[in-house]
């Protein structure tokens, strides 16, 4: 192979080594869709029901719904209304990203997130389309972490919530340093011979 050769092969072949994202693990809530059965299996759950009704549904399957404080009075506290809990195996010292879709029905509902005993978001679902909710790097304490979602809505309407999803934060992978060195010399050979081929021949 010539030198030209080699060099450009080195170069291709280190630029392959940037960081790349790993791709996402798999989903670590027991029927985060809601679609095991009507009792809602893996949940600790209170005064919801499993609902495949056109009026309360997220995704066209089968949401997690409750009506809870439009029969009986609320207190306005982050863990009245209905709730949702479950216990995940995790790592301690992991971050950890959560996620949901949520949709209420005749005016604003409100679900709150507690993530091992700690208060995370009080947020408001503004009544009709289906809203995504987010959060990045929750970090566990132990080999289990209690997950909890209250949430209530004064209305008819109605409040669902479905396609819960936990996994590890994806890290991004670091080159090795005998990488990275190898693809900085490669370039530098690559411009020596770029130089090279630009300087005046004389006979």
């Amino acid at each position: 192979m010539s030198t030209r050769r080699w060099i450009a092969a080195l170069a291709l072949a280190g630029a392959g080594v940037g960081a790349q994202a790993a791709s996402p693990p798999g989903n670590l809530l027991v029927n985060g869709d809601f679609e095991a059965d009507y009792r809602i299996t893996g949940w600790n759950a209170s005064l919801v029901t499993s609902t495949r009704s056109l009026a309360y549904l997220i995704d066209g399957t089968r949401s997690v719904y409750t009506n809870i404080c439009f029969l009986m009075h609320c207190d306005d506290t982050p863990t009245s209304g209905a709730s949702i809990i479950q216990l995940v195996s995790t790592t301690a010292g992991q971050s950890y990203d959560f996620s949901f879709a949520a949709r209420s029905g005749n005016a604003p509902g409100t679900i709150t997130l507690f993530w091992d005993g700690l208060l995370v978001q009080q947020m408001e679902v503004a009544a009709g389309p289906v809203q995504t909710f987010e959060f990045d790097g929750l970090t566990a304490s132990g080999a289990g972490t209690r997950l909890a979602l209250y949430f209530r809505n004064p209305t008819n309407g109605g409040l669902s919530l479905d396609n819960l999803v936990l996994q590890p934060s994806v890290v991004t992978a670091v080159p090795e340093a005998s990488q990275a060195a190898m693809l900085l010399a490669g370039l530098g050979l690559v411009g020596l011979a770029r130089r090279r081929s630009r300087s005046p021949r004389f006979t």
